[in-house]
């Protein structure tokens, strides 16, 4: 009766450990797909367009601009910005922007008035 109590005892500390081992495998695992989820979800939060055009009231993400052509009629800022290197990885990804977050952006570096444009309101 005491051996078949030991080995029923020993069964059950190698069913426990297996257990543990499977619980902190489990729980590694779904960390790292936490890390991967959390790496894809800033990803997809920065600005994937390289400019952003002064519509007047708000600022527009878009993927080209031609200065020369839809800057005309005068503002007080810019009527192209360029997305830099580490606006790229900062601009928050949005269907438009106030003239507040132009500023800041602006101040941070993360983006500059394009080379060809001037202070006007995008037209297109």
């Amino acid at each position: 009766m005491i051996a078949k109590i030991k080995n029923t005892t020993k069964n059950l500390t190698v069913l426990g450990v297996a257990l543990l081992g499977l619980a902190v495998t489990t729980q590694s695992f779904d960390n790292k797909e936490d890390v991967e989820e959390k790496a894809d979800a800033k990803k997809s939060a920065v600005l994937a367009p390289n400019f952003l055009v002064n519509k007047g009231a708000s600022f527009s993400p878009r993927n080209t601009v031609n200065p020369s052509l839809n800057c005309n009629q005068t503002d007080s800022k810019n009527c192209t910005y360029q997305i830099t290197a580490e606006g790229m990885e900062n601009v928050p990804e949005q269907e438009s922007y106030t003239p507040t977050q132009i500023e800041e952006y602006e101040s941070n570096g993360w983006i500059e008035p394009h080379a060809q444009s001037g202070l006007a309101l995008y037209q297109n």
